[in-house]
């Protein structure tokens, strides 16, 4: 069964771009573990305008978007190339 590119690749990024504005506020308010995380955040998507701040959420919440985007995406990509070429496999030649 093939899936939608598209909007497998919308549903990751509102995905990931809701886990990065999610660890950023759990990170504003100190819960434990999630200041590393958004310290890693920041290495990444620091010069891009993200910090663990409340100014940080918009350009960490578009940059998780994409990201999310563009991997699950790519992911959809790569699985309905798999599945056509298994069922090319499947079905017979007409030759035979």
């Amino acid at each position: 069964m093939k899936v939608d590119s598209w909007r497998f690749a919308f549903a990751g990024g509102i995905y990931a771009g809701t886990v990065v504005v999610l660890a950023t506020i759990a990170s504003i308010f100190r819960i434990p573990g999630y200041p590393p995380f958004t310290k890693i955040l920041a290495d990444f998507y620091g010069p891009y305008g993200y910090s663990a701040t409340w100014r940080g959420l918009v350009p960490g919440a578009f940059w998780g978007f994409i990201e999310g985007f563009v991997h699950t995406g790519l992911f959809a990509i790569i699985y309905n190339n798999l599945i056509a070429k298994k069922q090319a496999r499947r079905q017979p030649s007409a030759s035979s």
